[in-house]
């Protein structure tokens, strides 16, 4: 009988995890790019938000209001006709018209466009008349 060396088996055996090793990390990273990869491709479905506001704040006086919508204005009153949203308070959006039984009509001049203003700050001005624009 012959012995056989245990070095050549050590060897073997390092060969072979060390084969072991780069097969997996070459499936590992093939696996990891093409996870990656399909989720490049896979197309992303928005999903529309419930009750998802329609209110859009602007910081310019508009020239015309868009179709479908309703210029409004908070409860700081402007200074001046002209005066730019942001100053003092002044904030002005964009609403839906749908929305438009939550406004009433404000006339302080501002813009030279009809506008409106929510309901509870109108309610509050002194000069407002509940019988003219009641709430619905």
């Amino acid at each position: 009988m012959t012995k056989t060396s245990a070095a050549p088996k050590a060897v073997k055996k390092s060969a072979n995890k060390s084969v072991q090793k780069k097969v997996k990390k070459a499936t590992t990273v093939a696996v990891k790019r093409s996870t990656k990869q399909a989720a490049k491709e896979a197309p992303k479905v928005v999903k529309p938000a419930a009750g998802k506001s329609t209110t859009r704040y602007i910081r310019y006086i508009p020239k015309a209001i868009p179709a479908g919508k309703i210029l409004c204005h908070n409860g700081a009153m402007p200074e001046t006709p002209i005066q730019p949203p942001g100053i003092n308070g002044f904030r002005v959006w964009l609403d839906d018209e749908a929305k438009s039984d939550e406004y009433g009509p404000c006339n302080c001049g501002w813009g030279g466009l009809p506008h409106h203003m929510p309901l509870g700050w109108l309610e509050s001005l002194p000069e407002y008349d509940a019988r003219k624009f009641p709430r619905k």
